[in-house]
């Protein structure tokens, strides 16, 4: 079987910020989001806010939790 990748196009897909911003995302999220206390809701909602996330008011989102790209989140 033969698949011929020449047609494989992505160039339509965005992740909607710079690649600085994904990389300090990526660490932020590996760090201080991962290890933060398990009742600590809301720094981890302040963090998503800082990086464009929209979360409603009442929403809980564990430690363990992974966002590739957080400023395409919508829970509002």
């Amino acid at each position: 079987m033969e698949i011929d990748l020449s047609k494989y196009d992505q160039s339509w897909y965005s992740r909607g910020r710079s690649g600085l911003v994904v990389l300090l995302w990526w660490f932020i999220q590996g760090t201080v989001f991962r290890y933060s206390l398990h009742n600590m809701y809301r720094w981890r909602n302040f963090l998503l806010r800082l990086f464009g996330a929209v979360i409603g008011r009442d929403v809980r989102i564990r430690s363990s939790a992974k966002f590739t790209y957080p400023w395409k989140i919508n829970w509002g």
